[in-house]
């Protein structure tokens, strides 16, 4: 027994020794240490960094042997060098300049001609090109400094803290700056758009925004927590002011200070009612708090807390890098057959009073585009002041137009051009006998010029939707033709055609979400390739809500007026503005326009539950997959959403739901 305790205290004592380094070596780092306060200019040969200057400036490294000879013993040369080359070599990937190459500046003779300096002699703005000896006391003092530091980790080590409370204090603090420092590169991997874990799982943005929020929470805790416990240390010893003077401190203050200050401008009611001072603030305040970060730990000299910072730095740099690419691929297309020339993105803007609601008509500059359901843009109207401002849309609708490209485009001609192929206009089948027209003979020839038009729908608030439509206003016919810049696309296409019964659910402009799923049932439909273009839909519902009576009444006669023709999809729309009710005789009107096929349109709002539960009844009765697709108001997604949650409880188990983003 009393050999084996023995033998756990012999293993203990070589466990903490383990944690210092080896006495032999500590003149030669003391040497170094020294060296590395006094400003030597850096050749232009010499690699830059902090190893670089340390390891490969002669200047340097001449005075580090000359000052080993004078205050270090052989065997601590030996020890201290061999500890210096592999440093130079682990964590500068430089080597060491050899003292053969230097020795004709380091005879007796030539260290006794070289300038003594003292600690702070040398001005840093006054670099020296020559070496230099130290002073005795310069030594003794950044000697006595390692010492004293080598003593102290070993007995934290061997012994503890003098007090408990120090001992969770410091080791609280320290976890906690170093959990905040490594969520840094998730928090700006999450923020970006470009993110390669959206491509990889195909979750959408606003499920790794979401992330971002939520660890960005948790890394600012951790970072004040981390400052606050560190601020209770320094009370204690009776240093705090003299500490906080320290520019490492001052700047790790700076990046908590700033880390705080990001997440009270980033509340949603903040953000959506002046989303262009939240981005601004954002971006500023989080810049401020990674330079902190980095300005923090600048003290650690192989710079290990780096690690977890310039991850965050390229994520961001990629991400910008991206945006910048996708702006240039799909907005300017050099055109080297027919029509030579630069081939670049058209827009017109037009406000109608009645629906309150901007329809945003844009031509890419580029062909390549290949519009689906689910895709947002983010849109730019870059000649303008803040022309770096940009907005998320879901797209709403696409086209495709034949013939030359104008060089304005009007919404009247637009919506009666006999050359523009609506693709909700496809027939669901072709009867040759009748001379009607093959769904291949309505698509745009290849040997025509073809471009795509997409259509948004904007609701304007505040900032820049505000600013469009007064532009629209001022302009002739309330219609704007202006510069709009696309990029994109991001967001995934759900597999609406793997089910069998839909219920699209939308309320104001998330209209914009479920068409292209209507757009894309109809283009399945009409294509003679099943394998290329499969479909399991046999009905499609949709109920959308709506303020104003004009909004709907343009959608439906324009891009659902084909849809509404079928019998596979029926539409009950919802008017929930007081003052929009109609009367019979206009909505006897509106079925007119709609080739005569009766629709629903209600005034209030419709009893949701109802509709998800007979839905659901519905398609269990028929032995269909069921889903439904909801993009709304928040409160009106929740309402669905626990409709949804209330039908599986009740035992439709079959229904799935899909939720898109109708706010950011």
């Amino acid at each position: 027994m009393l050999l084996q305790a023995w033998l756990l205290l012999v293993l203990y004592a070589s466990f903490t020794y383990s944690k210092v380094s080896p006495v032999n070596e500590r003149c030669v780092t003391a040497v170094y240490t020294a060296c590395g306060y006094i400003p030597f200019a850096t050749p232009p040969e010499v690699p830059r960094g902090f190893y670089g200057s340390r390891c490969q400036n002669p200047w340097t490294v001449t005075s580090i042997y000359a000052a080993a000879d004078v205050f270090c013993d052989p065997s601590e040369r030996t020890a201290g060098f061999a500890q210096l080359q592999y440093s130079c070599q682990q964590f500068g990937h430089v080597d060491l300049i050899p003292r053969d190459a230097l020795a004709a500046n380091l005879t007796e003779d030539a260290i006794s001609r070289m300038r003594t300096v003292d600690y702070g002699e040398i001005s840093r703005s006054e670099p020296v090109d020559y070496p230099v000896l130290l002073s005795p006391s310069f030594y003794h003092r950044t000697f006595r400094t390692i010492d004293t530091w080598e003593f102290e980790v070993w007995t934290h080590s061997a012994y503890g803290w003098p007090q408990i409370s120090a001992q969770l204090l410091r080791y609280v603090a320290d976890r906690t700056g170093i959990l905040s420092f490594a969520n840094i590169p998730l928090i700006w991997l999450f923020a970006g758009r470009n993110n390669v874990f959206i491509w990889a799982t195909g979750w959408s943005f606003a499920t790794f925004n979401l992330f971002h929020r939520h660890i960005a929470w948790i890394a600012t805790i951790q970072a004040v927590v981390h400052t606050l416990l560190y601020l209770i240390l320094f009370i204690q010893n009776g240093n705090a002011w003299k500490k906080l003077q320290k520019p490492y401190l001052f700047w790790g203050t700076i990046g908590t200070v700033a880390m705080i200050l990001v997440s009270p401008f980033a509340i949603e009611w903040f953000r959506r009612r002046t989303y262009e001072t939240f981005l601004v603030l954002h971006i500023l305040f989080s810049i401020a708090a990674l330079v902190g970060c980095f300005y923090h730990t600048i003290i650690f000299e192989d710079h290990e807390y780096w690690i977890w910072l310039w991850p965050a730095v390229g994520f961001w740099a990629a991400d910008r890098l991206l945006r910048v690419i996708r702006l240039v691929y799909y907005n300017l297309h050099v055109r080297t057959n027919v029509g030579k020339g630069i081939q670049y993105t058209q827009s017109s803007a037009t406000y109608d009073e009645a629906s309150d609601v901007i329809r945003l008509e844009v031509i890419p500059g580029s062909s390549r585009l290949q519009p689906t359901p689910g895709q947002y843009y983010y849109l730019y109207q870059p000649f303008r002041l803040t022309g770096w401002e940009n907005h998320p849309f879901t797209l709403g609708s696409w086209s495709y137009e034949t013939g030359l490209p104008t060089s304005r485009i009007h919404m009247s001609s637009l919506a009666k051009d006999d050359n523009a192929v609506d693709v909700t206009q496809v027939p669901l089948l072709s009867d040759s006998s009748s001379g009607s027209r093959t769904p291949q003979e309505d698509v745009p020839s290849l040997d025509e010029p073809q471009r795509l038009r997409l259509v948004f729908w904007i609701r304007p608030f505040d900032g820049w939707t505000r600013q469009l439509r007064q532009q629209c206003v001022q302009s002739h016919g309330r219609t704007l033709d202006t510069t709009i810049l696309l990029e994109g696309p991001y967001g995934e296409q759900f597999p609406l055609w793997k089910y069998e019964s839909i219920l699209l659910i939308a309320g104001g402009t998330g209209i914009a979400a479920a068409v292209p799923y209507i757009q894309d049932h109809l283009a399945r439909c009409s294509s003679t390739d099943e394998a290329e273009s499969p479909t399991r839909i046999q009905n499609i519902h949709l109920v959308w809500t709506s303020r104003q009576e004009a909004f709907v009444r343009e959608v439906a006669t324009r891009e659902l007026s084909s849809a509404l023709a079928r019998d596979d999809f029926r539409a009950s729309f919802y008017v929930t503005s007081a003052t929009a009710a109609r009367d019979s005789d206009e909505g006897s009107t509106l079925r007119e326009e709609l080739s005569g096929k009766a629709i629903e349109v209600g005034h209030g709002r419709p009893d949701l539950q109802a509709l998800v539960l007979s839905h659901a009844h519905e398609a269990q009765l028929s032995d269909c997959s069921a889903a439904v697709l909801m993009c709304g108001p928040p409160a009106m997604a929740d309402e669905v959403r626990t409709a949804v949650y209330r039908t599986m409880r009740q035992g439709y188990q079959g229904v799935r739901y899909i939720e898109e983003s109708f706010s950011w």
